[in-house]
């Protein structure tokens, strides 16, 4: 279940933290620059979405988890790709 595997995740069994390198990122920033702010609609294309607003779709003393997918945010959904913010406290 969706509880189970945050447990599992925030317990500290299971590790994995994804960093891309400034090189990546610099590819990525060229390669989608014509395309950014993604957008499938021109009502919501260049309106931001600031994801830290909304209630935590998972909190526990360890941290947050803010999540949002294409149902929330239109532009999302051309990518077909959510979004997910850790906030992580020591």
């Amino acid at each position: 279940t969706r509880t189970d595997h945050l447990k599992r995740l925030f317990s500290g069994r299971r590790q994995v933290m994804v960093k891309a390198s400034k090189e990546q990122i610099r590819e990525l920033s060229r390669s989608t620059s014509d395309i950014w702010p993604v957008a499938n609609d021109r009502e919501n294309c260049h309106r931001p979405y600031n994801v830290l607003k909304k209630k935590p779709w998972f909190a526990n003393r360890r941290g947050r988890i803010y999540r949002v997918d294409p149902n929330e945010y239109a532009p999302l959904h051309r990518h077909d790709i959510a979004v997910n913010v850790f906030n992580i406290s020591g």
